[in-house]
């Protein structure tokens, strides 16, 4: 996957449209300096906005390949492209996440919304949730994540990430993370 072709092609339409969206997943770990390994963008997007993404990604030959109530996945007959998976922001919780996304410089020509490192943790819990396979790649991202909180000298939001593993009862799992970053 070309990454800096879809930013040039999706993400900078994305912008142009303001369309409501963050990065999420390993792209957004790189994007923080946090090295990751990673085959795809993963992005959380106002539901509202979801048509207006559909046709800018069609227009980008990316075909809609799986779609629920919670998440769209694209993918391109071109390599180079590679795939785009979406999960909608369609409740207060993953609305409030978007409206905390920090910018950052990517390819030193965007200035892309980026999900905060505890909103990304409280997305991987909910991974977690959904499919028990993930948990030890997860858990490795979410720690990456806490130790990059602590280099920038920032606050963890620890109620926030109560919040998070709360609802997915994984409060044992927060408990140790505390344990280890504070």
């Amino acid at each position: 996957m070309d990454f800096h072709l879809v930013f040039e092609k999706v993400i900078s339409s994305f912008e142009k449209e303001e369309l409501h969206y963050g990065l999420i997943g390993g792209f957004a770990l790189g994007v923080m300096g946090i090295l990751r390994a990673t085959m795809d963008i993963d992005l959380l997007l106002l539901i509202d906005d979801l048509d207006k993404a559909d046709e800018i990604l069609t227009g980008c030959m990316y075909s809609c390949v799986r779609r629920s109530p919670h998440l769209s996945q694209y993918t391109s007959g071109f390599k180079q492209l590679g795939s785009i998976d979406i999960l909608y922001a369609s409740k207060t919780i993953s609305k409030e996440m978007l409206s905390r996304a920090e910018r950052f410089r990517v390819f030193d020509e965007y200035m892309i919304p980026v999900l905060s490192p505890e909103d990304i943790i409280g997305l991987k819990v909910q991974a977690i949730a959904n499919d028990a396979q993930r948990e030890a790649t997860d858990i490795v991202d979410m720690r990456l994540l806490l130790e990059y909180q602590l280099q920038r000298k920032r606050l963890i939001d620890w109620e926030l990430l109560e919040e998070y593993f709360s609802l997915f009862n994984k409060e044992a799992l927060l408990t140790t993370l505390k344990k280890d970053f504070s």
